[in-house]
């Protein structure tokens, strides 16, 4: 997101990217719910994975329709980046002290 308030040209294509990494954070939160589901000691609470797994999930959900708004009210001018890189802020925050062998890349990624 961040990267197309920057460079606000082929919008298009980035979103067509962001919503590949969507579906690819929806696959890994249905990874991460199964290997919840399977294992039996955990390395914090089962409730706190869960929750974490879909706050990410949400986000990434959230960033999705907001590139579909941007898309489908054929939005021109280039919009303010400062939240964008919020969120980006936020997320490398989140590989900083979330450094969970569930979260890690996957194959698809």
């Amino acid at each position: 997101m961040v990267e197309v308030f920057t460079d606000y040209k082929e919008v298009d294509s980035k979103f067509a990217e962001l919503r590949r990494l969507e579906r690819i954070g929806d696959e890994m939160t249905h990874n991460v719910f199964t290997k919840l589901n399977q294992t039996f000691i955990t390395p914090f609470d089962r409730e706190d994975i869960h929750e974490l797994a879909s706050s990410l999930a949400d986000v990434l959900d959230f960033l999705n329709a907001a590139g579909a708004r941007i898309i489908m009210y054929r939005i021109t001018n280039r919009p303010r980046r400062h939240q964008s890189s919020r969120v980006l802020s936020c997320c490398k925050h989140r590989n900083f002290t979330v450094p969970c062998r569930f979260f890690k890349r996957t194959a698809t990624s």
